[in-house]
């Protein structure tokens, strides 16, 4: 997924058909491929038919939102009768009345989640936002996992330390390998990763996303409880080797 000029989605993908008499089907305009895009958080639908196997769509970044799928067919164009020397065994010889519209090639769906900062994915920001408690006798770190970000609530006095150091580079790393990662953690230990749905919050989307798609990953299943402390050090790249090293330059300087 790329963006134009316009700052509007551009879709790129090639279909992979390799049958020769699908091919020469869709080659004699009796056939076409079809793209049914599907955006169920702005009911944005569309359909896209063209004869040839490389989709460019332009999608329009106002509407798209959430999850959005993607389904690509091989669509017939006319009726005609269908036969073909790579049928299986069973139905060598055979041919097939086909009817205009009907699917003579489904091709593996796919998702794009518009929602994600791509961009932006290694960046705690993304899906962690740091707050004052409301509550004015609160003493305690307290964390909310029902919005699209983790929250991190703090005490006014712990939030106000927090105010002081958070851009000084110097205690970026203790910052992630304390509060962020506890927070992170908890938040993988307990969530339900076997579960796939549109109203995942943003955070965990985001998170399934990286692990999915990220070699660092590999071999770490977010099904597996295990894993969760490795896997919320990758996320957060290794916050605490990085805390340690900080802390030594930190001594050097001051020693000169």
């Amino acid at each position: 997924m790329s963006i134009d000029e316009n700052g509007d989605y551009v879709l790129s993908t090639i279909c992979d058909l390799k049958d020769p008499t699908l091919m020469q089907l869709v080659a004699t305009n009796a056939a076409e491929f079809m793209m049914e895009i599907d955006c169920k958080n702005s009911f944005y639908r569309r359909c896209v038919r063209q004869s040839n196997n490389v989709f460019t769509v332009n999608l329009p970044r106002k509407i798209m939102a959430g999850r959005t799928t993607f389904n690509i067919f091989v669509v017939a164009k006319e009726n005609f009768k269908y036969i073909s020397p790579n049928f299986h065994t069973d139905y060598e010889g055979l041919s097939f009345d086909v009817e205009k519209g009907d699917v003579l090639v489904i091709f593996d769906s796919f998702t794009y989640d518009f929602d994600i900062a791509y961009s932006k994915l290694k960046a705690y920001s993304s899906i962690m936002s740091i707050r004052k408690s409301d509550n004015e006798t609160c003493s305690e770190i307290k964390y909310l996992f029902d919005s699209d970000k983790i929250i991190v609530e703090m005490p006014q006095i712990m939030f106000d330390a927090y105010n002081q150091f958070k851009l000084d580079r110097r205690y970026t790393a203790a910052m992630h390998a304390s509060v962020v990662q506890n927070a992170l953690l908890t938040a993988l230990l307990q969530e339900d990763w076997n579960s796939d749905s549109d109203e995942d919050h943003l955070w965990k989307r985001t998170i399934k996303y990286r692990v999915a798609h990220e070699e660092q990953f590999e071999g770490l299943g977010l099904d597996d409880k295990e894993n969760m402390a490795v896997i919320a050090q990758k996320l957060l790249g290794n916050p605490v080797e990085r805390m340690f090293d900080g802390f030594k330059q930190n001594v050097f300087e001051t020693d000169g």
